[in-house]
């Protein structure tokens, strides 16, 4: 049925739109055998429902795309006004012809002549097929509200059993039976009571399809595909159990899937980068495998990770413990003293990893707090060769743009009881420029070897966005001269550097950050703009990125073990690139809607606390307030109360029309915590007015007040005496 979809689609796309009929495609397709004439009419009428291919008046026909239809991801927000991305631009979608989209979904939209707005035509894929919710008390009764504000003003049917009787504040997983309005949902099961802890961050994780529990059949395979490392296992593969190997993560990882092992040469260093073999134990089309493509990527949420293949083997057979036998795949390579990659080679092997460390304690000892540690003098060779790496993909152009990460630490009970910026030290930069190291070289293995695969895709910037940032940037005074594309990267990296240690640096750079495209997974290779390399993609993380787990299978399929055939993967991989962009964007989504709930419910023990910050946005509505240890909060133009602010987009500013005063970007300023609401995620700030104490009005004189009161009365009763005469 595909394929004659595509027949289909293929003559009308090399012909002007409607000027085919039926019997003209029937004939340009070559349908001649009497089987294929049933199935060509079911494409047809197939094509047709689903909006990809269009039938006029006169029974003419066209593909959506000549029909001026395009296929988008839809994003509706709290008002029910759809907004979908064209050509870089927003087209708005107003709530009667929305039909019932619903956020995320990917729709098929009739763009209007001006290409202002659209209509949707039809959901082509569903992005929310549950809700989260939780039972609240109204009244005499209990009504179920979902959790997503985008739902809560929406008509809704609620089926539960009949022997099922909720109670206030139970928290519930309901499956979406009807969309549009009324929508109905239906119990599919309780998930706990909002004070329980972990209820809200499971409640998050679950409103973005992610499921920490494992279905039962993927849990059995895990089980009969465990087992210890086999004598047989080895034939073929490299023993590296000589070799000094270590892995270094962070403190509260259990999966490793990355080892290093290095040692200085004549010329520079020899850098072994071993990953774990996991496409050994994950065979594709099993179950496991089908469950990882869904999931796309594990999850990090403050304490939580919800991983992407069952524990068994990401915690366990899969992972490269400490003084144990592991399969691996290396990418074994020669480093000159520059920092240039001069040769590689990648191929199967085994390994024993001598040590776990971490990068707390690795950089402790960088700085001179720890005097001693394992491998330490093999740690300080790969600090050497990767300063070199680090220093030669610099010298190219690759960006380095200023941002902070928030650690949350969480007490026993979940509640977040300190929030502060995540530091990043040398050991996590000497990993990186390691596993950077060995991803260009697989990138570029499978360039040479024509292998299919899927590659991390990071396209250069719009030159119009660029030149909206540098006349937004104008009013700081940091310059940004573009010349030219050859350049770009250089460019761009030398105006970064110039706005180290100003005030400025961290805004300006998450202003130039917002220009950048977004990197995403392509089934063919379009270079990395930001690591300036021609050719990327991501092979060292297959236990918690499928990409990685899929390109480690295609290097077994055809480059260990010589496989031919390849057209059919090749047509794969555009699914698997376009199924985990787009889990790596949910994921992303979780984990900052859960870091915000956090850091709401953190700030709510501040409210009414008088704190200092700096404006690091500022929209038509308001401004936002960052503080040192990573939160931010929204002051409204609404609780600006001692004038009215009008916005001024070229220079980032709120001003007053009456007195004047100013809230600029950049400007450091005293809040005051209004109100913090955990379920929403959000702050609310109002500046900080010193509270002047009025001074006591000075006690008059009596004898005065009496004299004066005397002198005014008796001339007042004179006159009027005298009126009486």
């Amino acid at each position: 049925m595909e394929k004659m979809k595509e027949r289909i689609l293929e003559v009308l796309k090399k012909e002007k739109k409607y000027t085919l009929r039926r019997k003209d495609i029937e004939q340009k397709a070559g349908i001649q055998k009497s089987s294929e004439y049933a199935l060509f009419s079911k494409a047809m009428d197939e094509l047709e429902n689903e909006f990809f291919i269009v039938r006029s008046a006169r029974n003419m026909y066209a593909t959506a795309e000549q029909a001026g239809m395009i296929t988008a991801v839809i994003r509706i927000n709290k008002n029910r006004t759809g907004y979908i991305t064209v050509n870089e631009e927003s087209v708005k979608i107003f709530k009667e012809d929305l039909l019932d989209a619903m956020n995320g979904d990917t729709v098929r939209v009739m763009l209007s002549k001006d290409q202002k707005s659209a209509k949707v035509l039809t959901v082509l894929k569903r992005a929310v097929t549950h809700l989260v919710g939780t039972f609240v008390q109204r009244g005499r009764g209990l009504k179920w509200f979902p959790d997503d504000e985008l739902y809560q003003n929406v008509l809704m049917t609620v089926q539960i059993p009949r022997d099922f009787h909720p109670v206030t504040g139970m928290k519930t997983y309901m499956a979406i039976e009807r969309y549009g309005e009324p929508m109905k949902v239906s119990l599919e099961k309780v998930i706990g009571y909002i004070n329980d802890p972990g209820v809200d961050i499971l409640g998050k994780l679950l409103s973005h399809e992610i499921d920490p529990v494992f279905p039962e059949e993927v849990l059995k395979e895990a089980d009969e595909v465990y087992h210890p490392v086999e004598d047989a296992e080895k034939t073929g593969r490299t023993d590296l159990t000589k070799e000094i190997t270590f892995t270094i993560d962070g403190d509260d990882s259990k999966d490793f899937d990355d080892a290093v092992s290095v040692k200085k040469t004549e010329n520079g260093w020899n850098l072994k980068v071993s990953i774990a073999d996991v496409s050994w134990y994950v065979k594709e089309g099993s179950a496991i495998d089908q469950e990882a493509f869904k999931r796309g990527t594990s999850v990090y949420v403050v304490d939580k990770v919800v991983p992407m293949l069952p524990q068994i083997l990401s915690n366990g057979i899969c992972s490269l413990n400490p003084e144990e036998e592991r399969l691996t795949i290396t990418c074994d390579m020669d480093i000159d003293t520059q920092g240039n990659t001069i040769s590689y080679r990648v191929y199967p092997s085994w390994i024993i990893s001598c040590a776990r460390m971490t990068y707390q304690k690795v950089n402790a000892f960088f700085e001179g707090e720890l005097k001693e540690h394992a491998c330490q003098e093999d740690l300080l060779v790969l600090r050497d060769c990767a300063r070199a790496i680090r220093k030669q993909r610099n010298e190219r152009g690759a960006l380095d743009f200023s941002s902070t990460e928030s650690k949350i630490t969480v007490n026993d009970q979940g509640y977040p009881v300190k929030v502060e910026p995540e530091v990043r030290g040398e050991a996590e930069m000497m990993i990186e420029d390691c596993m950077i190291a060995a991803n260009v070289c697989v990138a570029d293995l499978l360039q040479k070897e024509d292998i299919p695969g899927i590659y991390r895709v990071h396209e250069e910037p719009e030159m119009r966005k660029l030149k909206e940032f540098a006349n937004a940037a104008a009013p700081f005074e940091h310059t940004l001269r573009i010349t030219g594309k050859s350049s770009l990267n250089t460019e761009l990296q030398e105006y970064l550097e110039s706005l180290k240690e100003t005030k400025e640096e961290y805004i300006l750079s998450q202003m130039l950050l917002r220009c950048m495209q977004k990197a995403r997974y392509e089934d063919r290779c379009l270079g990395h703009f930001g690591l300036a390399e021609e050719s990327y993609l991501h092979f060292t993380s297959p236990i918690r990125r499928y990409p990685d787990l899929v390109v480690h299978r295609m290097i077994r399929k055809y480059y260990f073990n010589q496989q031919k055939n390849r057209g059919t993967d090749r047509e794969k991989m555009k699914d698997i690139a376009v199924q985990s962009s787009l889990r790596e964007r949910v994921s992303m989504e979780a984990e900052r809607d859960v870091e915000d709930m956090k850091k709401a419910e953190y700030m709510m023990s501040k409210v009414g606390s008088v704190l200092e910050g700096i404006i690091v946005s500022v929209l038509n509505f308001g401004f936002y307030v960052q503080f040192p240890d990573t939160i931010e909060g929204l002051v409204k133009v609404e609780n600006l109360k001692d004038d009215y602010y009008v916005y001024d987009g070229t220079y980032h500013r709120l001003y007053g029309e009456r007195h004047g005063k100013k809230y600029t970007l950049g400007d450091r300023i005293k809040v005051k915590v209004v109100q913090a609401v955990k379920e929403t995620g959000t702050i609310d700030l109002e500046p900080y007015v010193k509270e002047v104490k009025k001074k006591q009005a000075p006690v008059r004189n009596d004898r005065k007040e009496r004299k004066g009161g005397r002198q005014r009365g008796t001339k007042t009763r004179e006159r009027k005496n005298r009126r009486q005469k």
